[in-house]
């Protein structure tokens, strides 16, 4: 018996798969207007361990504030960018700093994003579905009318108005729905891990390294973002890939920047 022939466990004005940033804080918006919405949410348990950094323009932010007040998201989540800091002969180089930051008028913030996504969801203003990974939609002559998944109960769906999809590159919703996106080989892999913050290191504004050799086949460059997260970045080179000689000849830091007299630190 297909999943399309059994009736569905519950029903939603929206239902948005995946509770990532983006559905959490759509999930709570839509909430405090009088929806009923479900996310749902693959993983079981709240993830907090830190794993990659974002940054967030002033906009965003603002509307974050709107559902927690400011102080609780600068206890664990979430602080004023101070500056991006880049080592460069021993020496540190800032690319931005509180002056360019005053003269743009803009003031970023860098967040821990598994912190935000799980402060968002325990708000507990729509139901937060865990444990849930959606496979598809159910369709009846091509229009969908809910979201199928698996969980510890089995496979099951929702019936939903509304479906939004924020399930990830590989996205289901958007396969289904026979939505396409185009992407292009990116030369850099990211990896993000956690680590002990440096006391020697001002809080609040990320450092950067870069490996300017020719010869080393490993990191291109490692940079230490607030919240002690480290984002390691290794070249994946192909056919079209620029060599690194190429790459620092022609790197702004290489270039176009020059250190002022007062950046040594």
């Amino acid at each position: 018996m297909s999943i399309e022939s059994t009736p569905p466990i519950a029903k939603a004005e929206v239902v948005i798969a995946g509770g990532g940033i983006g559905g959490a804080v759509l999930g709570a918006l839509l909430s405090r207007a009088g929806k009923k919405v479900i996310v749902l949410e693959r993983e079981i348990k709240p993830v907090t361990v830190p794993n990659r950094a974002e940054i967030l323009w002033p906009l965003t932010i603002d509307l974050l504030h709107t559902l927690l007040p400011r102080a609780e998201w600068e206890q664990e989540a979430m602080m004023p960018l101070r500056g991006v800091r880049f080592e460069m002969d021993g020496r540190w180089l800032d690319l931005i700093d509180e002056n360019v930051m005053q003269a743009a008028d803009v003031r970023p913030w860098v967040t821990q994003p598994m912190r935000v996504r799980e402060k968002l969801s325990s708000i507990g203003v729509c139901d937060v579905r865990r444990g849930c990974t959606v496979t598809g939609l159910v369709k009846n002559d091509g229009r969908a009318l809910g979201v199928r998944f698996t969980s510890a109960s089995g496979e099951q769906w929702i019936a939903a108005d509304w479906i939004v999809g924020d399930d990830g590159v590989n996205s289901v919703v958007r396969r289904d729905a026979g939505i396409q996106l185009k992407t292009e080989f990116f030369p850099i892999e990211f990896a993000g891990v956690p680590v002990c913050w440096p006391d020697a290191l001002d809080a609040g504004v990320v450092h950067g390294w870069i490996d300017w050799t020719e010869t080393s086949p490993g990191l291109t460059g490692v940079a230490l973002f607030p919240f002690a997260i480290t984002i390691c970045a290794t070249m994946r080179m192909s056919a079209a890939s620029p060599s690194r000689a190429a790459r620092r000849a022609r790197h702004p830091c290489r270039t176009g920047c020059r250190r002022p007299p007062s950046s040594k630190r």
